[in-house]
């Protein structure tokens, strides 16, 4: 069976918390497979560190491979995955 959501492809937040703890989750990778495959997401806002740029998120497997072999079209310039951290976290994580 497919996974499936009641949700729009424009509702899809990967960004939010909420998104990993869904329970049709695979469904809404799968809508977004179908339905907006490449599409760039607003980062969510969290007390006490600045609000990110935002991201673009793939969800086709041809397309992460293409993306990962070309460093030169795509960089993602401050690393991946991890959200602009404050100084002073930064210093007490070292």
């Amino acid at each position: 069976m497919t996974p499936t959501t009641d949700l729009a492809a424009d509702a899809i937040q990967p960004g939010l918390f909420e998104f990993w703890v869904r329970p049709d989750r695979e469904g809404m990778f799968a809508k977004l497979r179908a339905e907006r495959p490449v599409v760039f997401h607003e980062e969510a806002e969290f007390p006490g560190f600045a609000k990110g740029p935002g991201f673009w998120s793939l969800t086709r497997y041809d397309d992460v491979v293409r993306v990962s072999r070309d460093s030169e079209t795509f960089v993602s310039g401050k690393g991946t995955n991890i959200g602009d951290m404050p100084v002073e976290y930064l210093e007490f994580t070292k």
